[in-house]
């Protein structure tokens, strides 16, 4: 059983600014002027001074454009006879137009882009945005509005600034005096500025208010946890005190505070010796300190025979906590080897010459030993043999001159 065909016959099309858009029957002597009443007329917007036909050539199946006008009640000048597969297009002014933009920045509720409308002042712009935020000046707004962009200038924007004043609740409503000339000048008021394509308003935020936020200690204080930042410019020595201090088990050397989700070290017997020195790290909303409990132990990682914690012990050096892991591998980078500390610092493996000098190593550490890049290969490399035993000539041969 076959299925029905898609194909539809008898049928003619109206797009556009109609009432009733969509797909109609062609009934035998149909004009357009049936076509339009049946759709119910034109929208108000539509553009009547052209419309499109767009009609199908049977011969060689192609399209070809016919352009039809309409009078003041929507009807063709010249009425046109239908055939099948026409499609009849009625434009609109709203969409042949090049609506304006205007945008709002800063401290609104719903900061964005909107359309300009006739007669749209920065006043209705700040009431389209849901006004004010919490924290905006209403009294220190700029308007930015572009230069003539026929004209070859160096002038891009000029900038003016307005005030909306009270038009619109704001929290500056609160203020005891209400004085309503901070910040206004010579600037223009919002309720007379009529806008214009492509301006842009950028509402400021107070002045005299700060940020709220809250920080976080954890480990060995005697009251860890969240807190408010209490001022701006609080420090680590401040929040410490709040906290109740230090337990008998922190271990200060590692200490460090967690901002951005990266480590900062401190020295923190210092800080606690000279509160407000500079060592005493200032605190920011979201940071996060860190005080541990004493780690005697040293995590050996990398590139070495058997990854391991070693027990930390005073007078073993770098080499010897490679050793207690089984020494490196044959692929192993020795003079890159690298060492973190238990406060976020680090330090690596300097080399000069045939010379190598390893960090120290403290309790809490993680050395890490990598891998020889491809390149290095772990095999004999005569260019950097050649080279060292130059570095080497050179300074013999200038100890020899200064003899």
């Amino acid at each position: 059983i076959p299925s029905i065909s898609d194909r539809l016959d008898n049928r003619v099309t109206l797009q556009g600014h109609v009432q009733r858009p969509g797909v109609f029957e062609l009934t035998n002597g149909m004009l357009l002027s049936d076509l339009l009443d049946r759709s119910g007329g034109l929208l108000p917007d539509a553009f009547e001074a052209v419309a499109h036909l767009i009609r199908l050539v049977p011969t060689d199946s192609t399209y070809v454009l016919e352009q039809v006008s309409l009078d003041g009640l929507g009807q063709p000048v010249v009425d046109v006879q239908l055939r099948e597969l026409d499609r009849v297009v009625i434009y609109g002014r709203s969409v042949l137009r090049n609506s304006g933009l205007v945008s709002i920045l800063g401290e609104v509720k719903n900061p964005g882009v909107f359309s300009l409308l006739e007669g749209m002042t920065a006043q209705d712009l700040l009431l389209a945005a849901g006004g004010f935020s919490a924290t905006a000046d209403p009294y220190t707004a700029e308007l930015a509005r572009r230069e003539n962009a026929l004209l070859l200038t160096d002038r891009i924007v000029v900038s003016q600034d307005i005030t909306f004043g009270r038009t619109l609740p704001s929290q500056l409503d609160l203020m005891e005096n209400g004085d309503t000339s901070m910040g206004a000048g010579t600037a223009a008021s919002a309720d007379a500025l009529t806008l214009q394509d492509g301006d842009r308003i950028f509402v400021r935020r107070l002045q005299a208010l700060r940020e709220e936020g809250d920080i976080q200690i954890i480990g060995e204080v005697l009251y860890p946890g969240p807190y408010a930042l209490e001022f701006r410019g609080e420090r680590v020595s401040s929040l410490v005190a709040r906290a109740g201090g230090l337990t008998p088990e922190a271990y200060t050397p590692g200490a460090r505070v967690i901002r951005d989700g990266l480590p900062v070290g401190l020295d923190l017997d210092l800080v606690l010796e000279r509160p407000g020195g500079t060592e005493d790290l200032l605190l920011f909303p979201a940071d996060q300190l860190e005080i541990p409990q004493y780690d005697g132990t040293v995590l050996v990682l990398g590139e070495i025979m058997n990854p391991a914690r070693a027990q930390w012990m005073p007078g073993m050096d770098f080499g010897d906590y490679l050793d207690q892991a089984g020494g490196v591998t044959a692929e192993a980078d020795r003079n890159r080897a690298n060492i973190t500390y238990a406060n976020g610092q680090a330090d690596q493996v300097s080399k000069f010459l045939f010379f190598r000098s390893d960090p120290d190593v403290e309790p809490g550490s993680t050395i890490t030993v990598p891998a020889l890049s491809p390149e290095e290969g772990g095999g004999f490399d005569l260019d950097q043999w050649m080279a060292r035993f130059l570095s080497v000539a050179t300074i013999v041969y200038m100890a020899n001159q200064i003899r």
